[in-house]
């Protein structure tokens, strides 16, 4: 997960799935980046449970089902994105 000054990414680019970080914002995508301030490592059973909102990022982080490695308040923040 990248936010704020690390640079836009480029929409027309298929292999750029940072998101609108340029704004500012909050980017999040899957695969790496360059300078992520925050990652949130899981199974893909764990993301799909969190997508259908079975599985709270807190309740997975807790049982040890997801690893938030670097900025944890970012990670926090990215709760209700």
């Amino acid at each position: 997960l990248g936010g704020g000054p690390s640079g836009p990414s480029d929409p027309s680019d298929p292999s750029d799935s940072s998101g609108p970080a340029g704004s500012g914002g909050v980017a999040y995508g899957d695969g790496p980046a360059d300078a992520p301030d925050a990652c949130l490592v899981l199974d893909a059973d764990t993301c799909r449970a969190v997508g259908a909102g079975t599985l709270a990022l807190a309740d997975g982080v807790r049982d040890g089902r997801i690893e938030v490695a670097g900025d944890s308040a970012l990670a926090k923040a990215l709760r209700g994105v």
